[in-house]
């Protein structure tokens, strides 16, 4: 019993956040990282109103999800892009594209007023690679 019990506990600290959120909208979790980032407007600032208020560990739980919408992870880069650490949850996703790797790296240059340089390598980084890239940044 108690076993079952402990097994109970590590699955409620592991459980994404989106799961309960798309639960209480009555959509499924693909469903509604689908319609967050889709046509409509009322849907999208229903979605960026409820993620602007979860706590940060529970939005960087969504962030490392493998297994969800590309789309998504962009949209929270864009949503959360003054937030280090979930924006560097997403670069150690690897389903986040290319495209969002590098303006999650663009905006940390630019931040920290570092001329950007060749774009084209930046591009080409793995998730590993684009995260040693920002901690040495961050160290410098």
């Amino acid at each position: 019993m108690e076993r079952q019990s402990q097994d109970f506990k590590t699955k409620m600290k592991v459980s994404n956040p989106l799961n309960d959120i798309a639960a209480n909208l009555g959509v499924t979790p693909k469903v509604l990282t689908q319609l967050a980032t889709g046509e409509d407007k009322e849907f999208r600032e229903l979605v960026r109103g409820i993620f602007s208020i979860l706590p940060e560990n529970e939005v960087m739980l969504v962030a490392s999800d493998e297994g969800i919408n590309v789309e998504f992870l962009d949209y929270l880069a864009r949503l959360f892009v003054d937030n280090q650490p979930i924006l560097l949850t997403i670069l150690q996703n690897p389903s986040a594209n290319s495209a969002t790797r590098q303006d999650i790296i663009g905006n940390f240059l630019k931040i920290r007023s570092y001329p950007l340089p060749g774009t084209r390598k930046l591009r080409l980084l793995s998730s590993k690679q684009s995260v040693k890239v920002l901690k040495r940044l961050q160290t410098s």
